[in-house]
């Protein structure tokens, strides 16, 4: 594990009880479906495609840029779509309407 200051320690910490927490209750909901934890320091696209096989699947957060713009930006979901040896799943959060 990383050399991290307390406080750096302590969101590590809660930030991975909480995601342990979340996969947990997927986990249970399907038993047959095999998941792996892993925090890890560094440039997040090159982390996620590290050690990919074609029959992985890569679940990755998105924000609704557009396409040029993702590019721009260095994307992590565009990087991974267009690196990853396996299929990719983008997943966007709902926005809910301003009324």
């Amino acid at each position: 594990m990383l050399e991290l200051d307390p406080v750096a320690a302590s969101w590590y910490q809660d930030a991975r009880t909480d995601l342990a927490d979340r996969v947990g209750r997927w986990l249970e909901k399907y038993p047959g479906v095999t998941c792996s934890i892993v925090l890890r320091h560094g440039d997040c696209a090159s982390l996620l495609l590290q050690g990919l096989a074609p029959d992985d699947l890569v679940v990755v957060g998105g924000r609704r840029h557009q396409p040029v713009m993702g590019r721009l930006l260095h994307s992590v979901p565009d990087t991974v779509l267009r690196s990853a040896p396996c299929p990719v799943m983008v997943v966007h959060a709902h926005r809910h309407a301003i009324a």
